[in-house]
């Protein structure tokens, strides 16, 4: 199967429905585990995202880092922006209390309802939840964003380099993979054993590791791996889900890289049985508006719980309010950014050259 006919998989959609609606989930109370769909998110991000650069310099012989970032902002910054406009609306108006993570003081404080933007437009949302910093609860979400646009920043400029070294980029690019992961899980050991488990979740340093198993994932040529491997992934993620709680710090390293393999095993199995669940419409719709329904989960569990108080009835809300949101979200927001390219004298916009590599004929 061709690189490029990876990145429309039905069972990528699938996989990501999956892991939303743990998060969703989790954010409705209804599933211990579910905190872990976000591992699951960060895996598919490095697959898809290396797989997509390493198609491009197969294919043009070049990776413009430019392009790519245009790509990234109009995929995340839209949809972000409308969040964060709402937010500061119902909590600036005093529609909405402002609680300060962590406790049960709250106030209108115009200073803490910031921080989620500026943690959001600096890119080091993440390192205010790591060092247990002030930050208002229904916020704290968005510190994976933090994360993975940092590996944004960082990781096409390291494929830029891996490919212009030679004609095998994979040999320079898997010991620095291996590498990292080593480095992650060491340091998200140590952080726990030290009672850091907020470094431990939050940091760049330990948050990254499920970027570097999609990134890994995206070296293997095709999928190398039996289908009943798939079925097995999905059980050891369901288990998990359903299983490994989030106040047992010692738990979480080995959650975490449980969490991260099984998501590479279900990406590198052949098809098998295991797709019939993974193209479940019902998934696929989840999946496509996995986006929206991560941003607005968090928030909105947050309001119903103060609006409509921590009954059933707010979990309700949270449930058809998330899907309702998402839905506005994806037709009226993601949709048309997402179709929207630069132009430039009614053309395309030329690439810059500072951001262009030549790829090296052994890749063309």
């Amino acid at each position: 199967m061709p690189r490029n006919a990876a990145a429309r998989e039905l069972r990528l959609d699938g996989i990501r429905g999956l892991a939303v609606l743990a998060v969703l989930a989790y954010h409705a109370g209804l599933l211990t585990g579910g905190w872990l769909g976000v591992d699951v998110f960060f895996v598919l991000s490095g697959y898809l995202i290396t797989r997509l650069l390493l198609d491009e310099a197969e294919s043009t012989g070049e990776i413009d880092r430019r392009a790519f970032y245009g790509r990234r902002a109009r995929r995340l910054l839209p949809a972000l922006v409308v969040l964060l406009a709402a937010w500061l609306i119902v909590t600036l108006s005093g529609a909405l209390p402002v609680e300060r993570l962590g406790s049960d003081a709250r106030h209108a404080d115009a200073g803490l309802a910031l921080v989620p933007v500026l943690g959001s437009a600096t890119l080091l949302y993440n390192w205010v939840l790591a060092f247990d910093l002030p930050t208002p609860t229904g916020m704290g979400h968005l510190w994976s964003l933090a994360v993975e646009e940092q590996f944004y920043l960082v990781w096409p400029s390291v494929l830029v380099f891996a490919c212009a070294r030679g004609r095998r980029p994979v040999h320079s690019l898997v010991p620095l993979l291996v590498f990292g992961a080593t480095v992650a899980l060491f340091i998200s050991g140590s952080a726990v054993q030290g009672s850091s488990r907020d470094f431990a979740y939050f940091s760049s340093l330990t948050s990254g590791l499920g970027l570097l198993f999609g990134a890994a994932a995206a070296l293997v040529p095709a999928r190398r791996l039996p289908a009943l491997a798939a079925a097995a992934g999905l059980a050891v993620l369901a288990t998990l889900f359903l299983l490994a709680p989030d106040d047992r710090p010692w738990l979480l390293p080995l959650a975490t890289l449980l969490a991260c393999a099984a998501t590479t095993v279900v990406l590198l199995a052949a098809a098998g049985s295991s797709d019939r669940l993974l193209e479940l419409s019902s998934l696929r719709y989840a999946g496509r508006r996995s986006y929206a329904l991560y941003l607005w989960s968090s928030p909105l569990a947050y309001a119903a719980a103060v609006w409509v108080g921590e009954t059933w009835m707010a979990t309700g809300v949270l449930l058809v309010g998330s899907v309702a949101l998402a839905e506005l979200s994806w037709r009226l927001v993601e949709q048309p950014f997402g179709r929207r390219r630069p132009k430039h004298g009614g053309q395309l916009a030329p690439p810059s050259r500072s951001l262009v590599v030549q790829a090296p004929a052994q890749l063309r």
